[in-house]
C-alpha cells in the first residue's frame, strides 16, 4: 500500500516552510484582522474537528478486539484487553472534548453530552467493526494497532510541543484572565511550562488531529478499496486540517504559525509511520497485499 507519493512530499513540505516563514512575520496582523470568537464557523469546525480522527482511533480499538490472534490463549486475552480498554477509554475520552469544547464558548448543555458522544462513538465503532466483511483479518488487526499508534504519537507530540513552547493564546492576551499583562510572544521564543490551556498556543492539537484522518488510508490493509480512495482520503484530510485552522485562528486559539506547525508535525508522522511501521505491521501479521 503507498500512502503518500514522491509529487506529494515534494509540494506539501515545500509548501509548510514558505508558509511558516511568511507568517513568522505575519502571525500578529493576521490574528487582529481574523479574530471573532463568536464566529459560528470558527465555533462549530472547533468543537468538531477532532471528531472524526477520534472516532477512527475508538474504532481501531474495536478492531484490535475483534480481530485479536486467538491461536494462543495469552495473545486472545491481551489483545481483547488491550483493544476493548483503548476503545471504552477513548469513546469517553472523545466525549469529554466535545463536552469541554462546548463549553469553552459558552455552551453549557450538562454532562449528558459527553455520555452521549462516547456511546455514539463505541457504539457505532462495534456495529461497523461487525459489520465488515474481510478476508483479511490479520491485515485489519494491523490497521487497528496503526490507527492507535499514530493517534498515540500524535496526542505525545502534542503535549510535549506545546509545553516546550508554552505560547499563550490570542484570545487569553485579549481577555480578561490576562491580567498579568501578558503580550504577543513570537513561536521562535520558548518558554517551558507545565500543561496550561491558555499557553497551548503551538502547536495546534485540533490541526494535528483532524489531519490524523489521513491514517484512513491504511483501510486497503484489510479491505478491498479502489486506488482512488486513498487519493480521496488526503484531499479531504488536507482540505479539513485547513478548514480547521483557519476556524481555530478567527476564535482566537491559535497564530497561522501555531496552524501550519500542527499540520506539518502530523503530516511528518503520518509520513513516517506510513513509509516505516506499516510495512512492518505487514511483516508480523504476515498480510500479503
Amino acid at each position: 500500500m503507498k500512502c503518500l507519493t514522491k509529487t506529494e512530499r515534494w509540494i506539501i513540505y515545500p509548501l509548510l516552510a514558505l508558509l511558516f516563514l511568511a507568517f513568522t512575520f505575519t502571525d500578529l496582523p493576521l490574528m487582529e484582522g481574523l479574530y471573532n470568537e463568536a464566529s459560528p464557523y470558527g465555533q462549530i469546525v472547533s468543537m468538531t474537528a477532532e471528531a472524526p480522527f477520534q472516532f477512527l482511533a475508538v474504532f481501531g480499538g474495536v478492531l484490535v478486539f475483534r480481530f485479536r490472534p486467538k491461536d494462543l490463549l495469552w495473545k486472545n486475552l491481551l489483545f481483547g484487553a488491550i483493544g476493548a480498554v483503548l476503545a471504552i477509554f477513548l469513546a469517553a475520552y472523545g466525549g469529554g472534548l466535545i463536552y469541554t469544547y462546548f463549553g469553552q464558548f459558552g455552551y453549557d448543555l450538562g454532562l449528558w453530552v459527553a455520555f452521549a458522544v462516547a456511546f455514539l462513538y463505541l457504539g457505532a465503532a462495534i456495529l461497523l467493526a461487525y459489520l465488515i466483511k474481510t478476508d483479511h483479518p490479520k491485515g485489519a488487526l494491523a490497521f487497528g494497532i496503526y490507527v492507535l499508534a499514530m493517534y498515540a504519537a500524535i496526542w505525545l507530540a502534542m503535549v510535549i510541543l506545546k509545553m516546550i513552547w508554552y505560547r499563550p493564546r490570542y484570545r487569553f492576551l485579549v481577555g480578561a484572565e490576562n491580567t498579568s499583562g501578558i503580550t504577543f510572544r513570537p513561536w521562535y521564543v520558548l518558554s517551558f511550562g507545565f500543561w496550561n490551556d491558555d499557553y497551548s498556543s503551538f502547536p495546534s492539537g485540533h490541526v494535528m488531529n483532524a489531519l490524523g484522518l489521513i491514517t484512513l488510508t491504511g483501510i486497503s490493509f484489510f479491505l478491498n478499496v479502489s486506488p482512488r480512495f486513498s487519493l480521496t482520503v488526503r484531499i479531504v484530510s488536507y482540505g479539513w486540517a485547513a478548514m480547521t485552522g483557519l476556524a481555530r485562528i478567527i476564535v482566537g486559539a491559535h497564530f497561522a504559525t501555531d496552524v501550519t506547525a500542527g499540520f506539518f508535525v502530523a503530516f511528518l508522522l503520518f509520513d513516517l509511520t506510513s513509509t516505516f511501521l506499516l510495512p512492518w505491521l505487514n511483516r508480523k501479521t504476515k498480510f500479503a497485499e
